[in-house]
């Protein structure tokens, strides 16, 4: 990322950069035209395709269990980062309560949205790299909303809107 990041700023306004890849090779060519020509060349990964199996979350209601606001989400998932080891997600019919425990069971951090009264919810237990992860989704898009879906334990779904590029879907199950 240094490599890019040194290369680009060496763009003036008045040069025109050329962007080619070749078949034969993983790097990409940046040709720099202005009053001299640079060249500087990027190594790319190789893409590699990866099946997974999502067929436990093929009956999932076609309604969000709740919506929330992504900053919120994101907001949450820091402060359920600190003093914690583990984290429940209790998805209801009607809301969501998010809770932080540490390594006894003790609830250390507890969140709620929604109608959280009913006595049946769907529970799924994450570890705190998954929250970390959590936690950066709103760089994606700043203004949107949160769809959670679940209709069983140890399965539910986040979906969010990405700009105008589309869905973010995140499928969650227990390991």
């Amino acid at each position: 990322m240094n490599t890019v990041k040194s290369v680009l700023k060496s763009i003036s306004k008045s040069n025109s950069v050329r962007l080619y890849k070749t078949t034969d090779s993983d790097d990409i060519c940046i040709e720099i035209k202005g009053v001299t020509v640079e060249n500087s060349k990027i190594t790319s990964g190789r893409y590699q395709g990866s099946d997974y199996d999502i067929s436990n979350f093929d009956d999932l209601p076609e309604l969000p269990n709740i919506k929330i606001d992504i900053g919120q989400f994101c907001t949450t998932m820091k402060g359920i980062m600190r003093d914690t080891d583990y984290t429940f997600f209790k998805v209801h019919k009607n809301g969501l309560v998010v809770e932080g425990r540490n390594t006894i069971g003790s609830v250390v951090k507890d969140n709620r949205w929604g109608n959280t009264k009913d006595e049946k919810w769907n529970e799924c237990k994450v570890g705190t790299n998954f929250v970390k992860a959590l936690c950066k989704i709103n760089g994606m898009a700043n203004y949107s909303i949160i769809k959670i879906f679940s209709n069983k334990d140890g399965y539910f779904k986040l979906n969010h809107k990405i700009g105008d590029f589309g869905e973010h879907n995140i499928y969650i199950s227990e390991s």
